[in-house]
């Protein structure tokens, strides 16, 4: 029993680690890609863009308190706050109602009609119901029938922004979790962390499971919250592709020297045909070696060592795509009872 307690916080320990990589390397494909700003902007466009009137996106984004939250002109706001939002879009609305309104006569002559002196709210329902029959403009009709003052219906304006950014945020978490498995079955091959080797070197090692169950304690120990380093879109200095593929090898580099001091069967080094691995520099190296290890590891291994190979990639792939507070939460539970000792909670200073 004590055996299997041992192999099971040991893994959770490598789960924990890899987990916390696999957040590290998600949040660097963001920061690359701008996943956050581009399905943001994506979504308002969906929201707000009326072909029978206005791109009320585009016009939303050039308003000045959006473009307050740009670095640069090619930057999009990761997120808008649901009152900077209606701050914004009610403000282009009201600029439909104060503008001027230039008609012609029968007689030929030009006239312009000047906007009637309103309130703010007054100012919005009229902005509101002067633009052409649109699906967006019945919405607005909508929110606009259950609302008798401006603060109400700036309040239904901030809930309809909510709630369809929740039906959106539902599906790039969808999509993330997509995504996450991809990068968690690549971060397994390129440090050829196989789940099912690992497992059975851990029970057959006695002196091997005993340390890493201690580290994984002492760590547990030092790290009471968890940390996915992960940094968010809008305070990062943007940096090139290279730069950022630099930053992932030197995590997986990190990783890997961390859990290879402990002698598990993790990384190529330790396989056939890691032998002849070189020390070279540069990402694309790196790519490069990782396809060579593959193509070496195809072809000099039997076939049913190579499907157990991978078959034990994808469990740690699938292990991994639980996610980093997952296996942070399960390693304090069997540190725990191994330990036989009840961990500190933290303290509740509220009143």
């Amino acid at each position: 029993m004590n055996a299997l307690l041992e192999v099971a916080i040991s893994m959770a320990f490598v789960y924990t680690l890899l987990s916390i990589l696999v957040s590290y390397i998600t949040e660097a494909w963001q920061r690359w890609k701008k996943t956050r700003g581009a399905v943001l902007r994506s979504s308002l466009e969906k929201l707000l863009n009326d072909p029978f009137n206005k791109n009320f996106c585009e016009l939303l984004y050039e308003h000045p308190l959006i473009r307050a939250q740009r670095r640069n002109d090619d930057h999009r706001p990761s997120y808008i706050s649901a009152s900077l939002f209606v701050s914004a879009f009610t403000d282009v609305l009201r600029r439909e109602a104060i503008r001027p309104h230039i008609y012609m006569t029968t007689d030929g002559a030009t006239h312009i009609e000047e906007p009637a002196n309103r309130n703010t709210y007054e100012d919005i329902r009229f902005g509101i119901q002067s633009l052409a029959y649109s699906p967006l403009k019945v919405q607005l009709l909508s929110l606009l029938s259950e609302s008798h003052d401006e603060r109400m219906l700036l309040n239904r304006l901030a809930l309809w922004y909510d709630e369809y950014q929740q039906e959106v945020s539902a599906r790039f978490k969808r999509t993330a979790r997509v995504k996450t498995l991809i990068i968690s079955l690549a971060v397994a091959a390129v440090m050829n962390v196989d789940s099912i080797t690992l497992v059975h070197q851990l029970y057959r090692n006695q002196e091997m499971r005993t340390i890493v169950a201690a580290a994984a304690e002492q760590w547990v120990n030092t790290h009471p919250d968890l940390d996915t380093t992960g940094r968010a879109d809008t305070t990062v200095v943007p940096v090139s592709a290279q730069e950022e593929l630099r930053a992932v090898r030197a995590r997986i580099d990190s990783v890997a020297q961390y859990l290879g001091a402990y002698s598990l069967p993790i990384g190529w080094s330790r396989d056939a045909c890691g032998v002849h691995l070189q020390e070279a520099h540069g990402p694309l190296v790196f790519v490069k070696q990782f396809f060579a290890l593959v193509k070496c590891k195809y072809t000099s291994s039997p076939f049913d060592v190579l499907v157990m190979t991978v078959l034990g990639w994808m469990m740690t792939a699938i292990a991994l795509s639980f996610g980093a507070p997952f296996w942070f939460d399960l390693l304090n539970r069997f540190v725990t009872m191994r330990s036989g000792r009840t961990r500190p909670q933290p303290v509740n200073t509220a009143p």
